[in-house]
């Protein structure tokens, strides 16, 4: 009951707009967009991509090839102890690159300090890079850590 709860909050949290804040959700120092664009190389993901800038809240691009990209992070799924990405739903916050999004999540520490989280539209062609604190897909402390991750994120950007 209580993680149907704290799903409900997420996908709320998650489906109200980011053009409506008033101030971005969090402040990202330009040497973090450094370290950021670091861990992206190093997910290797960079050659699928291009046009990649840093827009408020993560980096903004466009997919080279959308099938062979999903099948780039498909072969890059965790299975067992094999693989950094974890692939799930929670990609709503994302309206903004299209339809028929896909989201995948590193593994916390799999790449740098945090989780990569991915999500691209398999209509558009739009990709949106940034870092969590947290993987919610990791497991179930990840998943609790990445609610309060965003409520509080959501709530810093209505403060006046």
């Amino acid at each position: 009951m209580l993680a149907a709860s704290t799903l409900s909050v997420v996908f709320f949290a998650s489906a109200v707009s980011t053009h409506a804040q008033s101030r971005p959700s969090r402040i990202v120092t330009p040497e973090a967009q450094v370290q950021w664009w670091k861990i992206i190389e190093a997910s290797g993901t960079l050659p699928f991509v291009t046009g990649l800038v840093w827009h408020e809240r993560g980096f903004y691009g466009h997919v080279k090839d959308i099938k062979v990209f999903a099948a780039y992070l498909e072969s890059r799924l965790h299975i067992g102890n094999e693989g950094i990405f974890r692939r799930g739903i929670l990609h709503r916050r994302h309206k903004d690159i299209g339809a028929k999004r896909l989201d995948f999540r590193s593994d916390r520490g799999s790449l740098g300090p945090g989780s990569m989280q991915i999500v691209f539209s398999r209509l558009t062609g739009v990709v949106f890079i940034d870092m969590d604190e947290f993987n919610p897909y990791e497991d179930v402390a990840s998943f609790f850590g990445h609610a309060r991750e965003v409520c509080l994120n959501r709530l810093r950007a209505r403060k006046p």
